[in-house]
């Protein structure tokens, strides 16, 4: 499928903007379009927004065009967004205001579709190339950095390292594990009002940690050591990031619990692993966080897209590096690095095969699964390998959403 392409309509007068919205939907393809019908909405909009193209009237209320491209000019995340101004306006004067703004081209109304369709798709082909070729300077530059070694890696607590090895099988007491959460009053809270929590259908409450360890498991209550110890390492409050961040752990979280019910499901002998290495599948997108959030201090082309750019790119070499640094086992390494080798799966281990999935299912919540489009394909083939039906992933996903939502509600 192809990238979907954003933009921007404001346009004050309701038949212009129809027209536009009917033109430009038909016309480009895999389009979604925005119509505001003024400058200062469109400012707004853009705020909170990213978009391909921006497509504005001169004369409308509360801001005008040639006041929103000033505007849009003076920010660096906009400056470069190609703006397409509709005028009745032709006089000299008019555009010269214009381009000493830095519009990137107008048309005259009463407008010609065709000529409007080959504006808007050389603006949006030359503006691809600029933000791909922008984007490809600063992965480079941060993939340079890591092949020097040039990054100092955050330190794993010790909690999360005698986690790793409850969860691997290395053996250890209900007492060993109660006296590592213990010493943290704040986990300690969260696994005794997990374990009195809905989704584990408490009847009786528990008022003890070695109690709530029991009813939740000895690996499921390590694996929250692990959640409570990795999360408490990555921490933003930049704005540009926080939001992504906060998905990234619901992403994990969803993935770790459809991971351990499919383990389950295919009778894989260690479920709480999968759950594991579910919550560790991105980590990589969260070590690049925190490189990208510091790079943003001293360069001005971090933007949204560059973020995306980046962390699509680099995300699996960095988590590699990451677990490679912290000494995690071979078998949680095999899957961060090939979980997205889609075409090759059937030649992956089993643990990759099933967080693979386990992605696969997270990345669709918001949709049934026989709605999917995108990836239907390699749902089918994986879902085949595994021998689980639709249906079964339908509820492995509903299942994922309840706990996420459980687990929310403890924070």
């Amino acid at each position: 499928m192809d990238k979907q392409t954003n933009i921007l309509i404001a346009e004050d007068e309701a038949n212009i903007a129809r027209a536009l919205n009917n033109i430009v939907g038909k016309t480009i393809n895999n389009t979604k379009i925005t119509v505001v019908t003024n400058g200062q909405a469109a400012l707004e909009t853009l705020a909170n927004n990213k978009y391909d193209l921006l497509i504005s009237d001169w004369n409308m209320p509360h801001m005008t065009g040639l006041e929103l491209l000033s505007k849009v000019r003076e920010n660096k995340k906009t400056k470069t967004l190609p703006f397409l101004m509709l005028t009745a306006r032709t006089d000299a004067v008019s555009v010269k205001s214009a381009l000493e703004l830095g519009v990137t081209d107008y048309i005259a109304k009463p407008f010609d579709k065709a000529k409007l369709v080959e504006k808007i798709t050389k603006f949006l082909s030359s503006h691809t190339s600029a933000t791909e070729k922008e984007h490809s300077g600063l992965i480079e530059n941060i993939a340079a950095k890591l092949k020097k070694g040039d990054f100092s890696f955050p330190m794993l607590p010790e909690a999360a390292l005698k986690a790793v090895e409850v969860i691997n099988n290395k053996g250890a007491s209900l007492q060993d594990l109660a006296a590592l959460i213990s010493v943290d009053a704040g986990l300690t809270s969260k696994i005794i009002s997990l374990a009195n929590s809905s989704y584990y259908r408490a009847s009786k409450p528990i008022q003890e940690l070695k109690y709530a360890i029991g009813r939740i498991g000895l690996r499921d209550s390590a694996n929250l050591i692990l959640i409570h110890t990795t999360s408490g390492i990555f921490k933003t409050n930049n704005p540009l990031f926080k939001k992504r961040q906060h998905q990234l752990w619901e992403q994990s979280l969803a993935t770790a619990c459809s991971a351990r019910l499919i383990g389950k499901l295919v009778e894989h002998p260690q479920p709480e692993r999968l759950y594991a290495i579910g919550i560790l599948n991105d980590i990589g997108k969260m070590l690049l966080i925190q490189v990208l959030e510091e790079l943003a201090t001293v360069r001005d082309d971090i933007t949204e897209q560059s973020i995306d750019a980046t962390m699509e790119s680099l995300h699996i070499a960095f988590g590699v590096a990451l677990l490679k640094r912290w000494k995690f086992p071979t078998n949680f390494i095999e899957v961060i690095q090939y979980h997205h080798s889609q075409g090759q799966l059937d030649k992956c281990t089993h643990d990759t095969q099933i967080v693979s999935y386990a992605s696969l299912i997270v990345s669709h919540m918001d949709m049934y699964l026989y709605e999917v489009e995108k990836d239907s394909e390699v749902i089918g083939a994986l879902g085949k390998l595994l021998g689980i039906a639709l249906e079964q992933a339908d509820s492995i996903r509903q299942e994922a959403i309840d706990y996420v939502d459980e687990m929310k509600s403890l924070n």
